[in-house]
């Protein structure tokens, strides 16, 4: 309830206080595990160096925070933005393309004779016809989205379509597509690594935006944390160069 929740923030006010003599203090993030590992842990080390006051507790959950239940002060959600009572900050917008196994378009390259280095979009229906369409969970609409972007929404049925795997982790869907087990669509921050060791191409560059993208939020409750608000202008930082 309300009052438990009010009791918690204030031990670990008096917590915070009494250990930092109150400078700095702990926050306590809840992360998707994907996003944890791939975009915000290699990020991670500036926001140390420059907040050495700060510890910074990392916990995995599934689905949204209930922060009324929950010792989180903020999460990193894929969702929609804020709602009422809950504050968020923009860190990454969702751009998907479609990522494959080396292997797999070099055996297909080999089938049709195809010489060119660039496929056009015929050639990537016909892929695409040929192997498995994995999907993720929370992201049911991005085939469908992808499909239509680039004009390719009559050329893959429906049943094909729906037919591919649902995983529930990015991290699933990235090791799926580089043991060649079909086509994901996956943002960049999670692909890069591995279209630079040649474990993945990207088939087509234009990305599906989705409609949902990565928050930092919180309840407004905790909105005058300071440890929320020098990590929340960090993350927010970080963001802009990364998008630049």
């Amino acid at each position: 309830n309300d009052t438990s929740g009010i009791l918690r923030q204030l031990e670990r006010a008096t917590e915070s206080i009494i250990t930092t003599g109150g400078r700095g203090g702990s926050l306590n993030l809840s992360v998707s595990s994907s996003f944890a590992n791939y975009w915000l842990m290699p990020r991670l080390q500036s926001f140390v160096a420059a907040n050495p006051d700060i510890t910074l507790n990392l916990s995995k959950r599934v689905g949204p925070v209930d922060f009324a239940s929950s010792d989180d002060d903020a999460a990193i959600e894929f969702c929609s933005g804020p709602l009422p009572g809950i504050s968020a900050v923009l860190i990454l917008r969702a751009e998907l393309r479609p990522y494959v196994a080396p292997g797999l378009l070099a055996q297909f390259r080999k089938s049709r004779h195809i010489r060119s280095d660039a496929l056009n979009l015929d050639h990537i229906a016909d892929f695409m016809r040929a192997h498995t369409l994995n999907r993720r969970v929370t992201v049911l609409d991005a085939w469908p989205g992808w499909l239509a972007l680039t004009g390719l929404e009559e050329s893959i049925s429906e049943t094909h379509m729906n037919g591919g795997p649902r995983y529930a982790l990015l991290s699933m869907a990235l090791n799926g597509a580089i043991a060649g087990l079909g086509v994901a669509l996956l943002p960049e921050f999670i692909a890069s690594n591995a279209v630079e060791s040649r474990k993945l191409v990207c088939l087509w560059d234009k990305p599906w935006v989705a409609p949902r993208a990565y928050y930092l939020r919180w309840p407004e409750g905790r909105s005058d944390l300071e440890v929320l608000d020098r990590f929340a202008n960090w993350v927010s930082k970080e963001a802009l160069n990364a998008n630049a």
